[in-house]
């Protein structure tokens, strides 16, 4: 009976609460949509409409499993972009990792990338441990498809603390330590964590923070910062996903088949500045193999990376 008592005793209360609370309620204004919003949206659907498109007219269209990749190429590179796009912001950068998930352009297996796009009129400080890895390099390029190279800090002279910290500023004037140089216009920082010997090296922790950052700014959500993330969205993932396919099939594509080109510097073309580089496609049935020689070196690092048409590993 206690328990019968009490239970309708709460219920009586919580009616009363319930009757308090919705009798002087006040009705919310009406909800003002913003065209801008609306129009941002439209394009980005549009977009990934247009991507199946391109995908199923495109030569590399072909086989099933190449179907099955075209689709796989394509939310691929739309994690990338809402990653990069949509959710950053270069007052508050962090980095984002390459992974299986996201993987677009070819990436090196044996690297481990992470990527900030930054506002070239600010300075920011890149921190963290060194790790083991055989090499940690940095390289900032103009934030457009191979961008130019605006700076790079090359792991043989990157200078670590006894403890194995390190700290570099990005600005466009020198700063004494290690330092990357920057200009006023908006940039793409690659850091990469190069591996030899999976077992036995393991990556540092590596942090971005923009520096100067008035007392109290903070991050900001409206609807105009929000139609403006849309819009280019949009327009790096219809540029991505066209791009790299096209890439392959206009340079390495027009290479001899099972054929590797000579080595080559590619920091020109939005690669590592003092890396060289060879290229090549393949064609075999199914009792053949490809056997690629080569000869060791004094080199930090030697690999082999392996892709599909759709430009990725």
């Amino acid at each position: 009976m206690k328990i019968v008592v009490s239970f309708a005793c709460g219920a009586v209360l919580s009616l009363a609460l319930y009757l308090l609370v919705f009798e002087s309620r006040v009705d919310a204004p009406p909800l003002e949509v913003s065209q801008g919003l609306a129009d941002g949206y439209d394009q980005f659907v549009d977009s990934l409409a247009q991507a199946g498109d391109f995908v199923e007219s495109h030569p590399w269209y072909g086989s099933e499993r190449e179907q099955a990749e075209a689709y796989r190429h394509i939310m691929r590179t739309l994690v990338a972009a809402i990653e990069e796009r949509f959710m950053h912001d270069p007052r508050f950068p962090y980095f984002r990792i390459i992974n299986p998930n996201n993987k677009t352009g070819m990436d090196n297996p044996d690297q481990r990338y992470l990527i900030a796009i930054l506002d070239g009129n600010h300075d920011y400080r890149v921190w963290g441990s060194r790790g083991t890895s055989r090499r940690l390099d940095f390289v900032l390029f103009a934030d457009v498809v191979d961008g130019r190279t605006l700076g790079v800090l090359s792991s043989d002279d990157l200078v670590v603390g006894e403890d194995g910290g390190f700290e570099v500023i990005v600005s466009p004037e020198r700063q004494p330590g290690n330092w990357l140089r920057s200009e006023a216009v908006p940039g793409k920082l690659i850091v990469r964590q190069t591996f030899s010997d999976w077992a036995t090296e393991a990556p540092g922790e590596v942090h971005i923070d923009r520096m100067n950052v008035p007392v109290g700014e903070v991050p900001h959500m409206n609807a105009a910062v929000m139609t403006q993330r849309l819009r280019a969205l949009a327009a790096a993932f219809s540029e991505q996903v066209r791009h790299w396919p096209e890439f392959n099939r206009t340079v390495a594509g027009r290479l001899p088949e099972n054929w590797l080109s000579p080595l080559r510097q590619v920091g020109y073309m939005g690669g590592l500045p003092g890396r060289l580089m060879s290229l090549g496609h393949y064609h075999l049935e199914q009792d053949e193999a490809l056997i690629i020689t080569t000869w060791p070196s004094d080199a930090a690092y030697q690999g082999l990376q392996l892709g599909h048409h759709w430009w990725q590993s």
